[in-house]
């Protein structure tokens, strides 16, 4: 057992592959292109010393350009300026120390979540979230199931908003560091039969409507994203007015991280997306192998061309509308306090009717 910054902690490390994964390529980043001090949106000064405790490097643009989309997505853009809100998380996640350093460094190969909350995670305050999903056509925020939820940081601002908020979660140590925060929590892998029925009762009811269904930064880290959106859009349509909310990385890096730190394909592909053994403009199929050559091919993506063909895919394959998209910069804490302490990916979150 240790101690630093008066919190215990015991046991084995756990953190969330996901969170490695930013990290390194985070890394590859910046040893292609060193920051510059024009990227820097925001930097931490220590009020004893003036030295810099913390930045976040080069946010993505909050702006999209429209006449690159198809007409029916061009009138539903809500601009968010995230600005602010991202500043704010940087100050109240200050650089780690030695021994949380030392500890991701223990855990490096655990492809679990932060049981121990090693990474905080930032993608929408609460001020924004409402007004995206009212733009969205959300008119109550009584229930909310989010599947996915990891440790709850990406959660906890949507949870401020509902009355009830049930999350889903796949690993056994978020499922519980879900629980000690608060939660009515289902461990379960998607939306299945089982993890719906239990659902349900935490709901307090057979079937009962939902207001929202989200998955934030879920859908290119599963095997079946498109099974999981259909299961989705049926917890959605049990009230007429339901709604989907997602997050995605834009253009998308579809694998699937496994227990252990090995990375493997989804079984299910998504447009115009890279992943192990799959070039970055397949539709389909899936195979083994490195994906050295994906990060090159996602980069000669635009991001309205990746957002697109994934918002026609949800219309036309899943039956999802896209009623409103915004673009903003998905945060994590890391542990690389001297090249990138924070990496921002280049979000869509989309609010979806059921067609």
């Amino acid at each position: 057992t240790a101690r630093a910054g008066g919190s215990r902690w015991a046991g084995l490390v756990v953190v969330c592959g996901r969170c490695l994964e930013m990290q390194q390529a985070a890394v590859r980043a910046v040893r292609a292109r060193p920051l510059r001090r024009g990227d820097l949106t925001a930097e931490i000064l220590s009020p004893s010393t003036g030295h810099v405790l913390s930045r976040i490097g080069h946010l993505p643009p909050s702006s999209v350009e429209l006449d690159a989309l198809r007409p029916s997505l061009r009138g539903h853009f809500h601009r968010l300026d995230m600005t602010e809100p991202a500043r704010a998380f940087v100050r109240k996640h200050p650089p780690m120390g030695l021994l949380r350093r030392s500890a991701c460094e223990m855990a490096n190969t655990v492809a679990s979540t932060m049981h121990l909350g090693l990474f905080a995670m930032h993608l929408l305050d609460a001020a924004s979230a409402r007004g995206l999903l009212r733009s969205g056509g959300v008119d109550r925020f009584e229930t909310l199931v989010d599947v996915g939820a990891g440790p709850g940081y990406v959660t906890q601002p949507l949870a401020t908003l509902f009355r009830t908020t049930v999350a889903t979660e796949a690993a056994r140590p978020c499922y519980w560091r879900l629980r000690t925060r608060g939660y009515h929590a289902v461990l379960g892998e998607g939306l299945s039969d089982e993890v719906v029925r239990e659902v349900d009762a935490a709901l307090g009811g057979a079937s009962p409507e939902v207001d929202v269904v989200s998955a934030l930064n879920v859908l290119d880290r599963c095997s079946r994203p498109r099974e999981l959106l259909a299961q989705m859009r049926a917890v959605a349509a049990r009230r007429s007015s339901g709604r989907v909310l997602l997050a995605l990385r834009l253009p998308i890096d579809q694998r699937v991280v496994l227990p252990g730190g090995s990375v493997e394909a989804a079984e299910e592909a998504l447009p115009l997306s890279g992943g192990p053994g799959r070039p970055a403009r397949s539709s389909g199929g899936s195979g083994g192998g490195g994906g050295s050559a994906m990060e090159g091919l996602l980069e000669e993506l635009a991001w309205e061309e990746a957002l697109d063909a994934f918002a026609g895919m949800l219309e036309e394959d899943v039956g999802l509308r896209v009623e409103c998209f915004s673009r903003v910069p998905y945060l994590c804490q890391g542990e690389h306090e001297v090249t990138l302490p924070f990496t921002a990916l280049d979000d869509a979150v989309l609010v979806c009717s059921v067609a």
